[in-house]
């Protein structure tokens, strides 16, 4: 929401990036293998699946505090700027 003024504008932006996190994991038979690991671990699905069968592994975690702190940052960068 510190990208745009508009509330609603603000959550399609975000139902976007996180629909488009969550199927990358759906994708991976149409890239190459080279890519495949790389897009699996930037997917949130490969991480919420092992979260969701009630296996708490440290790399999920890792990769969901990063997503957070990276949007915490861009809005402070964000407010920086505007200031």
């Amino acid at each position: 929401s510190s990208l745009t003024g508009n509330q609603v504008v603000a959550f399609i932006i975000s139902v976007s990036i996180n629909f488009f996190l969550y199927i990358l994991g759906s994708i991976l038979a149409l890239v190459p293998p080279l890519l495949a690991g790389l897009l699996q671990f930037f997917s949130s699905s490969y991480h919420f699946e092992s979260i969701a069968k009630g296996v708490i592994d440290s790399r999920d975690i890792l990769y969901f505090l990063s997503v957070t702190a990276a949007a915490l940052y861009l809005t402070h960068f964000v407010h920086r700027e505007k200031n």
